[in-house]
């Protein structure tokens, strides 16, 4: 491994800067500050590790190479492939601290890389700054008898999970395997046990951060209890995370989970509508009111042929193998051509192991999120639905490899209420009384560049329009999740104005200088 990391040296294709959010400070500057004299610093700092900076020579990016030998520098999306100056691998929270007082004097743009699946551009790269790559960082360790997992941020969920589920433990953390810890706790987190113990985030007991004057501390409810809560739905504008303290979670001693694909007949979407609307309909003690449900419907298609499927994720906390919760997802209740059926009771991490397959988990194409939250109706189900597909069809019918999908993502009462028992649910700004309501997320993918704009410019116009309509009818709801937002979308401002407030303020007190708010990349603008 370290003769394949020192043979490859990194650099980068230009892409379409698909809403990236350019520093000032990215242009480099000569003699001692600039990236270029940040890389040096950290070359000479640490002189006899050398896989802890990588450095570019060549003018294209080895994005084949790199996947298979390097993955401490893999991204999910190719649209967020960039030419850094050099590449850093911590190995410790004592490196990290060195790395930012460098980047720190030199004045040097820098990005943070943890599991690579955030998809905008400029969030987690850089071009021509420094890329601070966590994916060293990868312990994991049970401590206070059990009741505690310590996560490095270079894991990913599959790591964790087939780590715990050795003792019989499980984690309230995020569905899908192959997406990182780091990210997706920084910015809320769905997880299966979501509606027993909240959001992701609340099940983190205490952060190992480092600060932007390089100080390394510990963080927790009674140490510092205002980071505390920032770093609960904050994101990354308030040190560098290098170790994650989660409560962990008997494992049940068994699991409903199920898998089923139809092929998107007009009667099967009909169908698969009517049974979402009946999951979310209040009242029947089951579907969205049962805390050991947790459900991700979800709509595809393919643009270029109108062709379409629908889908349902089903996961219920309990060795039943007939949940009252899912059955009007059957397919004897959805008739329809049949593409996959598969389910049965399994361990608790059945799934999240089957969505970290090479089906699920490719990272060979351009990639894209929204967000758009709405009331469970199924008037504005109805609305998403037609509004994403109808333009899809026209809109992207000639975009190469497109492919998009519209998932449906039950927030349940239980959820929140979880949430504000395990200490208030962080800086997401959300109460009991705002639940149940759909966080949805629109996904695209495509393989060219040249589409870029245009993918772009569909869904911002797409979720203006569901917003629009929804709130006509009095069924919008305003809460955008970070981890499934586009850029230009504005999660922190839907935390409510005094969430945000707290967040700017909590801010300027732990990065007086600056650092984490100018040089450092985000996704989206806190301030």
């Amino acid at each position: 491994m370290r003769s394949l990391l020192n043979l490859l040296l990194l650099a980068g294709a230009a892409f379409l800067a698909l809403g990236r959010r350019t520093h000032a400070a990215e242009t480099s500057v000569r003699g001692k500050s600039g990236p270029l004299a940040a890389c040096r610093e950290l070359k000479e700092t640490f002189p006899s590790q050398r896989t802890h900076v990588l450095l570019p020579r060549l003018s294209f990016y080895l994005h084949t190479a790199i996947t298979n030998a390097v993955p401490s520098v893999v991204i999910w999306s190719e649209t967020c492939l960039a030419t850094p100056s050099c590449v850093f691998l911590p190995h410790s929270a004592q490196d990290v601290s060195s790395a930012i007082q460098i980047v720190h004097k030199s004045h040097s743009p820098f990005a943070v890389l943890g599991g690579g699946h955030m998809p905008i551009p400029g969030a987690a790269s850089t071009n021509s700054g420094v890329l601070i790559s966590l994916h060293k960082l990868n312990t994991l360790s049970l401590v206070n008898e059990g009741k505690t997992i310590q996560v490095g941020p270079g894991n990913h969920w599959s790591d964790v999970y087939n780590y715990t589920s050795q003792f019989s433990l499980a984690v309230n953390g995020g569905r899908y395997g192959q997406v990182g810890v780091g990210g997706l706790l920084l910015g809320g987190g769905i997880g299966y046990f979501s509606s027993q113990t909240g959001w992701a985030a609340d099940s983190v007991t205490q952060y190992e951060i480092v600060l932007a004057n390089g100080t390394i501390a510990l963080v927790n409810a009674h140490s510092e209890p205002d980071l505390f809560w920032a770093l609960k739905g904050g994101g990354n504008y308030f040190g560098i995370v290098t170790r994650f303290d989660l409560a962990t979670i008997p494992a049940p001693a068994g699991v409903y989970t199920g898998i089923t694909l139809w092929e998107g007949t007009p009667s099967a979407v009909e169908a698969w509508l009517a049974a979402l609307g009946a999951y979310l309909a209040p009242g029947r003690g089951s579907g969205i009111e049962d805390p050991l449900a947790a459900l991700s419907p979800t709509v595809a298609m393919t643009p270029h042929n109108g062709t379409y499927e629908v889908m349902v994720l089903k996961w219920y906390g309990a060795p039943d193998p007939a949940p009252r919760a899912f059955e009007n997802f059957s397919t004897s209740a959805i008739r329809g051509p049949t593409l996959q059926d598969r389910g049965g009771l399994a361990p608790w991490n059945y799934l999240s192991q089957q969505l970290d397959s090479p089906a699920y988990a490719a990272r060979d194409r351009r990639q894209l999120f929204f967000a758009v939250s709405f009331k469970p109706d199924e008037r504005a189900i109805g609305i998403a639905n037609r509004t994403v597909f109808a333009r899809a069809g026209e809109e992207l019918r000639d975009v190469r490899g497109g492919t998009i999908t519209l998932a449906y993502q039950p927030i349940s009462r239980a959820w929140l209420e979880a949430s504000k028992r395990a200490g208030g649910g962080g800086a997401l700004g959300l109460e009991p009384e705002d639940g149940p309501f759909i966080a949805s997320i629109i996904s695209t993918a495509w393989e060219d560049a040249a589409d870029d704009e245009l993918v772009l410019t569909f869904n911002r116009e797409v979720v203006a329009s569901i917003n629009e309509q929804n709130s006509e009818l009095g069924l919008d709801h305003p809460f955008v999740y970070m981890n499934d937002a586009g850029p230009d979308q504005d999660p922190y401002a839907s935390y409510g104005e005094a969430s945000l407030e707290r967040l700017r303020r909590i801010q300027r007190a732990v990065d007086e200088d600056g650092v984490l708010r100018n040089q450092l990349a985000h996704g989206f603008d806190l301030f």
